[in-house]
């Protein structure tokens, strides 16, 4: 199974930047761990997403019960852990790079 995800995220895992840390996204916080790329087609195993939610790619936990996976339109949404399906998944942000201009800078 080959997953898809933007290439600008997969440069991003090749730098120094943080894989885990904050979010700021409209006055609110959100913890985000991202997944190795090495690890991607297994976590997406592991969630049977191509099952549960067609069309989506896991790339990171929020740590609470919910995924951050890409859409097959490059967004990204948030996804439950538990009860995992397309139908419930919740654009946050419309792509990567957008994702990662809210990644709180660590002090």
């Amino acid at each position: 199974m080959k997953i898809e995800v933007p290439q600008d995220f997969l440069s991003y895992l090749k730098t120094e930047n943080p894989t885990a840390g904050f979010l700021t996204s409209d006055g609110a916080e959100r913890y985000f761990d991202l997944c190795p790329e090495s690890e991607l087609e297994g976590w997406n195993q592991d969630y049977d997403v191509s099952n549960l939610a067609p069309g989506f790619a896991v790339f990171g936990t929020n740590g609470g019960g919910e995924v951050y996976a890409f859409g097959s339109d490059g967004g990204v949404y948030e996804l439950p852990e538990i009860g995992m399906s397309a139908e419930v998944a919740n654009l946050i942000f419309s792509s990567w790079a957008e994702f990662a201009s809210h990644i709180t800078p660590s002090a």
